[in-house]
């Protein structure tokens, strides 16, 4: 850690103390602590040693020229070809995969047209970190001075005790603390709490503060959920639970393996609304009738398929039309394989490790939770736009 770059993560952690023999010194309890884990990239290149002034100056010029709409507009029109591209893959495996288009037997299975688009900027085995644990706590993280508290202890655990070595850690290190939503939003309140605390060590200007990743993917299925359920009797995914037998989904939950069972209802909804589409698209009537086309016109239909049943623009078009003669079921569809595709897009992404694709969603990501009423990702969301664009340093980026 003294030579290599490093990040933590904490969270808290519920622990049930059972007892077998009760008596009045032996007393079951429900434990509610904090577990942390530090993260180390040995591959990566060190940080200079004048890091920590970096980001201060780069953070001081950066909350001067925030970003604005328009700005981040431009930066989702600048990733768009490149998530356009990977719905169009996305929508040709929802073919390929089907057993009526039987790919095994398709003469040109090998076309590179079925090949995956390049990845943007994708990690390899060389990028994987050593993860390390720490002593759990008895301390909760319920309040900003339990967060103070906890930060006080990784360094302890850590070693860094004295004056000098804290020191030390404020002027040539910069720590990346990585959480769920309510965990960073507590650390960045410290943060900005402690801004005129007496040193650099006590403002925590040292800091970085990120996002997990699979927590805002739960946030965004969920969002999905919130706006697509309808009832048992509409075309929304409260139907199609029924119809598929997923049972305890239709009221979101933090608990359980409820994530879990959502997302694969996600994928079978969408790859049920792709398939169809297909045959919409190419006017078959059935996809064992698409394995006349050759890979290129599959990869034109899909193309069409995007854009036409899956897209804004799409959308735009038919709210333009005269209201009634607009099909109002056919906008829904429209509205889910668009959404639906662009998680699915992240997924892929955080599966394969496209850091730099999943960098492009934020864009629209921000517009999502912006829209879906989730402040507070978008908030987080907007956050990470910010360092990444105005206040770290090119070294962190």
């Amino acid at each position: 850690m003294k030579t290599h770059q490093w990040l933590i993560s904490h969270d808290n952690v519920n622990i049930p103390f059972r007892v077998f023999s009760q008596r009045l010194d032996n007393q079951g309890e429900f434990g509610n602590g904090t577990a942390a884990t530090v993260y180390i990239k040995p591959q990566a290149a060190h940080f200079s040693a004048s890091i920590s002034q970096a980001l201060k100056d780069q953070r001081k010029q950066g909350s001067e020229n925030p970003l604005t709409e328009l700005d981040i507009l431009d930066l989702g029109d600048a990733s768009f070809p490149r998530i356009e591209d990977q719905e169009i893959y996305l929508v040709l495996k929802f073919l390929t995969c089907s057993p009526e288009f039987d790919m095994k037997t398709y003469s040109r299975k090998d076309s590179e047209i079925f090949h995956p688009p390049a990845p943007v900027l994708q990690l390899d085995k060389d990028d994987v970190g050593l993860q390390y644990l720490l002593g759990t706590v008895n301390i909760p993280e319920a309040s900003y001075e339990d967060h103070d508290r906890l930060i006080d202890e990784w360094f302890n655990q850590l070693g860094w005790t004295t004056v000098a070595q804290r020191m030390k850690v404020a002027l040539e290190k910069v720590v990346s603390w990585v959480g769920d939503q309510l965990t960073v939003d507590r650390l960045r309140g410290l943060f900005r709490m402690r801004a005129e605390d007496e040193n650099s060590f006590e403002r925590l200007d040292f800091s970085v503060f990120v996002f997990g990743w699979f927590h805002l993917q739960m946030a965004f299925a969920k969002s999905l959920h919130q706006q697509y359920l309808g009832t048992a009797r509409t075309r929304g995914l409260h139907h199609a639970f029924q119809l598929l037998e997923k049972k305890g989904l239709t009221k979101a939950l933090t608990k359980g393996p409820f994530h879990h069972d959502l997302e694969e209802a996600i994928y079978e909804v969408a790859e049920a609304h792709i398939r169809l589409d297909w045959l919409k698209i190419s006017g078959s009537e059935k996809l064992s009738d698409l394995r006349k086309f050759n890979p290129e016109e599959l990869h034109q239909l899909a193309v069409q398929l995007v854009r036409k049943r899956a897209s804004s623009a799409a959308l735009d078009e038919m709210r333009m039309k005269p209201e009634n003669k607009r099909d109002e079921e056919l906008v829904n569809v429209i509205m889910w394989n668009r959404d639906v595709l662009q998680y699915i897009v992240l997924d892929e992404a955080m599966r394969s490790g496209d850091v730099g694709l999943m960098e492009g969603m934020l864009p629209h990501l921000f517009i999502r939770f912006t829209g879906g009423g989730n402040g507070n990702y978008a908030n987080e969301v907007l956050e990470l736009l910010q360092g990444i664009h105005r206040e770290w340093p090119a070294e962190i980026v």
